[in-house]
C-alpha cells in the first residue's frame, strides 16, 4: 500500500533511474513549476490558469518595476506555486456553489502551510520563494493562521521582500 510515506517513498525510489542524475536547472525547475500550476489549476474550475495568471501579472508588475531577471524569475516560480496547497482542500469546500461555513473557510486558510509543506520537498526552490508562495493567503493578503498556531513566518509580517508584496498584488 502507498498511502504511508514510507512506502511511498520505498516505491519511488524502486522505479527511479539510479544510473540518470538530472540537475535542478532553471529551465527544468521552471518547467516543475509550471507542471504543478497545470495540476493546481485543474483541480477545480474555479482555479482554471488562476495561478499561471497570478505568475503573469505579478511578474509583468515586477518588470515595470524595475526587477532584475532573477527577481522575475523567482516572482514567477512562487506566483506559479503559491496555491499548491489548495491540493490538501477537498474539493467539495472548493467547489461548493453556496457560502462556506467559518469551519469550510477554516480549511481553505490551511492552504498556505501545505503550499510551503508541498513546495519545501523540492529542494532546489530556494527558501525565499517557499516563503514568498506560501505567505500568499487568500485574497492577495499574507498567511492568515488558525487561532494558536505559531506564525511560521515572522520575518515576513516585519518587513515583506519586495518581490512578496509585488506577487500580493497580482
Amino acid at each position: 500500500m502507498l498511502a504511508d510515506s514510507a512506502n511511498l517513498d520505498r516505491a519511488i525510489l524502486a522505479i527511479e533511474p539510479g544510473d540518470i542524475l538530472l540537475h535542478a536547472t532553471d529551465k527544468r525547475l521552471d518547467g516543475m513549476a509550471y507542471a504543478f500550476a497545470a495540476v493546481i489549476d485543474a483541480k477545480t474550475p474555479f482555479t482554471a490558469r488562476h495561478s499561471t495568471n497570478v505568475a503573469r501579472d505579478a511578474v509583468g508588475i515586477a518588470t515595470s518595476m524595475g526587477a532584475y531577471s532573477d527577481m522575475c524569475r523567482d516572482i514567477l516560480r512562487a506566483g506559479l506555486l503559491y496555491d499548491i496547497g489548495k491540493l490538501g482542500v477537498s474539493n467539495r469546500i472548493l467547489d461548493k456553489p453556496v457560502k462556506l461555513t467559518d469551519e469550510e473557510f477554516g480549511e481553505i486558510r490551511t492552504h498556505p502551510r501545505w503550499t510551503w509543506e508541498i513546495s519545501a520537498r523540492v529542494t532546489a526552490i530556494k527558501s525565499h520563494v517557499l516563503d514568498a508562495a506560501a505567505a500568499l493567503g487568500e485574497r492577495g493578503t499574507f498567511v492568515v493562521l488558525a487561532e494558536g498556531r505559531d506564525d511560521p513566518f515572522p520575518q515576513l509580517r516585519q518587513e515583506p521582500a519586495k518581490f512578496i508584496r509585488t506577487t500580493s498584488v497580482a
